[in-house]
C-alpha cells in the first residue's frame, strides 16, 4: 500500500492541519485495505484503474476505473480492493460551491462521453472532461509542484466540472448529503476554528446562541467546546515546534501567542515541557 498526502508535501497554507484535507494519492494491492484515520471531513473517491468495494452503514458498493463516488463527513466506511487499484480521494471540510456563480451549459444526453451520470445509487460514471482533470491532477503531484493555490484551484475546480457535465437534477442528487444541519454544522465549526479559538467567537462566527452552541457542539464531538479547542490548540503548538527550527520569538508571533511568555507558559501549563524542549525534540535521533 502507498499513500502520498498533498498536505505532506506543503506546511503551511489553507489546509485544516488536524485533518487530513485535500487531494491523497493511494496505490492498494489486491485484498488490501483501506480505513480512512478520521471521518471529520467529506471525501471524493476516483479511480484511475482497478476495482474496490466499498463498506459503509451496513451496505456497500463497488467502485472502477473512471468512475468516483462521494462520501460525506461522519459516514465510516472502509475500501477493499479487489484488484491493483490507483486511486485519488479529496478530502474537503466544505463542498466547495464556487460553480454556483457560474451560468453553466449542460451537455445533452446523445453526448454520452461528455456527461457525468449516475451508474446507480452511490457512483458516478464520469465524463471524458472529469477523466482528463484527474489525470492531470495526479502529473502535477508527480512533477513535484508544492505551490498550495494550485491545488486549491484545482480542488475547487473539480465542483465547477461535475456542475458543468451532470444534469441539474443529478448534481441537486449529488449535493444532497451536504445540506443537512448536523454536516452543516461541523463543516462550519472545522471551518471557522481556524480563525476563531474561543468559545464566544466561534459561537459568533457560526451565528448561534453560546448557550445552543455548546449544547450542539457536545451532542456532535462528544465533548465541551472550550476542552475541543484546547486539544485543537495543544496539537497546533506540539506540531509546530517539532516541525519548525525557528527562533521561539517567532514560533510564538506564528502562533498567534501575543509574546513569547505567552508561549512559554501554556507549554509548561498544558503540555508539561518548556516550548525549547518540545521543539528539540524533532532533533532526536531515532
Amino acid at each position: 500500500m502507498a499513500i502520498n498526502y498533498v498536505q505532506d508535501r506543503i506546511d503551511k497554507g489553507c489546509f485544516v492541519p488536524q485533518l487530513k484535507t485535500g487531494f491523497s494519492f493511494i496505490d492498494l494491492e489486491e485484498g488490501q485495505n483501506f480505513t480512512p484515520s478520521d471521518y471529520s471531513r467529506n471525501a471524493l473517491i476516483y479511480l484511475y484503474e482497478g476495482r474496490i468495494e466499498v463498506s459503509c452503514c451496513h451496505e456497500g458498493f463497488v467502485i472502477e476505473s473512471g468512475q468516483l463516488a462521494l462520501m460525506s463527513c461522519d459516514v465510516k466506511y472502509s475500501i477493499r480492493a479487489e484488484q491493483h487499484t490507483s486511486m485519488v480521494i479529496l478530502g474537503v471540510v466544505k463542498v466547495l460551491a464556487e460553480c454556483d456563480y457560474f451560468q453553466l451549459r449542460h451537455p445533452t444526453e446523445s453526448y454520452s462521453t461528455h456527461i457525468t451520470s449516475y451508474k446507480d445509487e452511490h457512483v458516478l460514471e464520469c465524463a471524458q472532461l472529469v477523466k482528463n482533470f484527474y489525470h492531470q491532477v495526479r502529473e502535477i503531484y508527480r512533477l513535484g509542484v508544492s505551490c498550495i493555490r494550485l491545488y486549491r484551484v484545482k480542488e475547487a475546480e473539480i465542483f465547477m466540472l461535475l456542475r458543468a457535465t451532470m444534469s441539474n437534477e443529478d448534481f441537486c442528487r449529488f449535493m444532497t448529503p451536504f445540506s443537512g444541519e448536523r454536516v452543516a454544522f461541523k463543516s462550519k465549526v472545522l471551518l471557522m476554528a481556524e480563525k476563531h479559538n474561543t468559545v464566544n467567537a466561534l459561537a459568533d462566527a457560526i451565528g448561534l446562541d453560546r448557550s445552543y452552541f455548546q449544547r450542539l457542539f457536545k451532542s456532535e464531538f462528544g465533548k465541551t467546546p472550550s476542552d475541543w479547542l484546547k486539544e485543537r490548540r495543544v496539537e497546533k503548538v506540539s506540531n509546530y515546534l517539532r516541525s519548525h527550527d525557528e527562533p521561539l520569538k517567532v514560533v510564538a508571533y506564528e502562533l498567534g501567542f501575543p509574546s513569547l511568555a505567552a508561549l512559554s507558559n501554556f507549554c509548561r501549563k498544558e503540555i508539561g515541557k518548556t516550548a525549547r524542549e518540545i521543539q528539540n525534540e524533532s532533533k532526536i535521533e531515532v
